[in-house]
């Protein structure tokens, strides 16, 4: 219960930070990463829940799930208006696969699809923040990577379909955040 308490926490102090800074036009989210992110972290979250996790990993999932709906709602008005013809096709392979998913009886092989989707969403972000990285709060995608490491002490049942997305999510993200810094360092000169 104490490492899903932080993972929630951590979950909702992201949202609060990084939502006044969109009404702000500080931060630019894409739309096309955080549609398929909300999508995922509920296909996630049911995955946990039928795995035999507990109420306090699927609170953790659907605050999750709630602060990435605002996000991506927000994002239709305050976000990146800028898409290009790959964004679209990402997108459109987040749906095909996401299709895909739904077929899939095999629990492992749907959360391996969730990360596959999951890295396709992030693919307008990650192209938008090369040019444009301080419209992305770095401390958002640090934080939700250490929420993730966290979570990982908070599995009742630690197989590998209920750890592979958390730890996929520490990856990604972390990686992000260096990303981030790494372009802002270079832009700046």
């Amino acid at each position: 219960m104490f490492f899903w308490t932080i993972a929630i926490f951590i979950t909702l102090y992201t949202g609060w930070r990084y939502i006044p800074d969109i009404l702000q036009w500080k931060i630019k989210p894409h739309a096309f990463s955080w549609l398929p992110w909300t999508i995922l972290t509920w296909v996630a979250c049911m995955a946990q829940i039928k795995n035999g996790e507990d109420m306090w990993w699927f609170g953790a999932l659907a605050a999750s799930a709630f602060v990435c709906g605002v996000i991506f709602l927000l994002s239709l008005k305050y976000g990146e208006k800028n898409v290009t013809r790959e964004d679209k096709i990402a997108l459109i392979s987040c749906i095909i696969l996401i299709v895909f998913w739904i077929e899939v009886r095999n629990d492992v092989w749907a959360v391996v699809l969730v990360c596959m989707i999951d890295t396709l969403a992030f693919f307008p972000t990650w192209r938008k923040s090369f040019l444009k990285p301080q419209e992305e709060n770095i401390s958002m995608y640090l934080l939700s990577s250490i929420k993730s490491f966290i979570s990982l002490f908070g599995l009742k049942n630690p197989i590998l379909v209920n750890w592979l997305y958390p730890v996929f999510l520490v990856i990604i993200n972390f990686s992000f955040t260096l990303y981030l810094a790494w372009r802002r360092k270079i832009i700046k000169k």
